[in-house]
């Protein structure tokens, strides 16, 4: 789709920019814009509640309780009278291991908090339970919403189709509307739904794994940062060559398969030639399709190289570099309280100590350049393959239905000036200067009330289009109905123009899923008999249809059946003005006479 410069979405202006920069103000704009066209501004608070959750569960769940519970329980100093107790029993202790029943209630409670103190971090990983529940019962909410969304979706492509002007969809097939729609939708969807359930709570996540190490850690946060520009650029460079490898390959197997179709359709002449080669050509043509398809390895590239390379640099020295200043540090905290700038005699007891002093910061600073690698890659990987899907297919379908706020809706302001058509004082039809596209060229007629008119011409000269103007379904302005502009006389409810006007057009639907009764009605706000409606089925010599007005089952109409259909439909309304577009293609002699018979019978009416 490009890039574009979106004021309400839908009246873009293409800007020279290359497709592949990450525009991230389009993307603000884009989400904002379907917020507000898709209702989620109403539930603003109640999704700001639940993405509050997501993000607190995220960043608990980034910095993890094992290293909250290490940082705010295991490292923090024991009270003075405490660390004095402790002191002592390692005194008594000198290298034996003293048992309970020799320890005072003093010393044991003084032992059980040190005890608990060192657990505490592995006794806080199950907090990830409640934390994965919360996960679950907020996405779960999140579903709820999304299905409003789709609602939303649904209604503003139901109101954009059924009440706009026809002329925007009537020369596309039904396949490409609905295609241009669904992906639309889709990509509403996806834009949605990436935006709450992953990026924000990715970026929680991400900042509970790196804020808290930057804070405690300086060198690991310079160094990290002076890594997001290889970061980022390497995860757009391997996503672009991703992509391009995905394109050749989706090319590459399509000849494949074309050539495993055409080995085994050509059998028969190849069995004539020779067989041995023919087969070894099958077996090396599947092998390589195989290989496409269900991805051999490959050599890796030179990009791959480097950002392995480069990866690797970071992945190895910033650990080293975070745990040194971590021990640094807490030497350095040690001897300002302690007092002690010179060496003291170390035992065993210190050098075990020290362990988690060494692998603790060095665990956490690999853990954050982890986060910060793919969470990285996945947020560029997201936006590349996702988020600019979704904007263009959602610009394309808003661009195709127009904009919202122009739909002539039932309860909007264009309805409530018109008149019922029940108050037009006749029905004469009035064109004037009538013009469309290079179709129909300054076209004035004028057809009083109860006349009878044929119109004639080679075909494509604009017949349909003159009947589709004189029926309202394009907004000219320039036809007229008992010297009331067509846009004047209501057009939903009970005193609609449709009530009083019936058209049987070239290509009659028969719609699935509804009865041949409600076929030949719609949605007509007339009650017609079943005696009624049998009686035109016999009219139409279509009577042995008229004991399955009930049913539901897909009939297989002929197309000459199928345009009585068609004219039952229009008779049926009983109608003030009677439009039939070629009523007799399609017919056979027989039948095409019986319905030309019957216009004359209407008109004799």
């Amino acid at each position: 789709a490009g890039n574009w410069k979106v004021s309400a979405l839908g009246n873009g202006t293409k800007e020279p920019k290359e497709d592949r920069d990450i525009d991230l103000q389009d993307y603000f704009k884009t989400f904002q814009f379907v917020s507000k066209q898709y209702g989620l501004e109403d539930a603003k608070l109640k999704l700001g509640a639940l993405e509050g959750a997501r993000v607190v569960t995220g960043f608990i769940e980034g910095w993890h309780p094992f290293n909250i519970a290490y940082r705010f329980i295991t490292q923090r100093p024991h009270k003075p009278e405490t660390e004095k107790i402790l002191t002592g029993i390692a005194a008594k202790q000198r290298g034996r291991l003293l048992s309970l029943d020799q320890l005072t209630p003093q010393e044991s409670r003084a032992v059980a908090q040190n005890t608990l103190k060192q657990l505490a971090p592995f006794l806080s990983t199950f907090a990830m339970i409640p934390l994965s529940q919360i996960d679950h019962q907020v996405n779960k909410q999140f579903g709820k919403e999304f299905m409003n969304v789709r609602k939303k979706v649904n209604e503003r492509v139901a109101n954009s189709l059924f009440m706009r002007d026809f002329e925007f969809v009537h020369d596309r097939a039904p396949a490409e509307i609905l295609e241009r729609i669904e992906r639309g939708k889709q990509g509403v969807l996806s834009l949605v739904r990436t935006t709450y359930l992953d990026f924000i709570p990715r970026l929680a996540i991400l900042g509970g794994a790196t804020i808290p190490e930057f804070v405690s850690n300086p060198p690991v946060a310079f160094l990290s940062l002076l890594r997001l520009p290889f970061l980022f650029w390497g995860s757009r460079e391997a996503v672009a060559e991703g992509l391009a490898r995905k394109q050749e390959g989706a090319s590459r197997l399509a000849q494949l398969i074309a050539r495993i179709f055409s080995l085994v359709g050509g059998l028969e002449l190849v069995k004539t030639d020779d067989t041995e080669k023919a087969a070894q050509t099958l077996r090396d043509t599947m092998t390589a399709r195989d290989d496409l398809f269900y991805g051999a390895e490959r050599a890796e590239s030179e990009g791959e190289k480097r950002r392995r390379f480069i990866s690797q640099i970071f992945n190895v020295s910033v650990p080293l570099v975070g745990t040194g200043w971590s021990l640094w540090n807490d030497r350095r905290k040690q001897q300002i309280v302690t007092g002690q700038q010179g060496r003291r005699e170390r035992t065993w007891s210190d050098v075990i100590n020290r362990v988690p002093q060494v692998l603790v910061p060095y665990s956490q600073a690999s853990r954050t350049q982890s986060a910060l690698e793919g969470h990285i890659e996945s947020f560029v990987a997201t936006y590349e393959s996702t988020i600019k899907t979704a904007i263009g297919d959602i610009r394309q379908m808003e661009e195709f239905l127009g904009p919202y706020d122009q739909v002539d809706r039932p309860d909007g302001p264009r309805e409530k000036t018109r008149i019922p058509v029940e108050d037009l004082p006749n029905f004469d039809i009035a064109v004037r200067n009538l013009s469309y596209k290079d179709i129909l060229n300054d076209v004035s007629i004028d057809i009083p009330e109860g006349s009878f008119v044929t119109i004639k011409g080679p075909k494509g000269i604009g017949k349909t289009t003159f009947l589709r103007h004189l029926m309202g379904l394009y907004g000219s302005g320039n036809v007229r109905y008992g010297s009331v502009d067509i846009e004047g006389i209501k057009k939903y409810g009970e005193g609609a123009f449709t009530t009083k006007i019936a058209y049987a057009n070239q290509s009659p639907q028969y719609f699935d899923g509804m009865s041949l009764k409600e076929n030949l009605l719609l949605w007509s706000r007339r009650e017609v008999s079943d005696d009624k409606i049998r009686q035109v089925l016999t009219d139409l010599n279509m009577e042995k249809f008229s004991g399955n007005l009930d049913s539901k089952e897909r009939f297989h109409f002929s197309g000459g059946e199928l345009r009585m259909i068609g004219l039952a439909r229009a008779l049926l309304k009983d109608p003030q003005v009677l439009f039939l577009d070629e009523p007799t293609t399609h017919l056979d002699q027989e039948s095409a006479k019986r319905v030309m018979e019957i216009v004359r019978g209407l008109r004799e009416k």
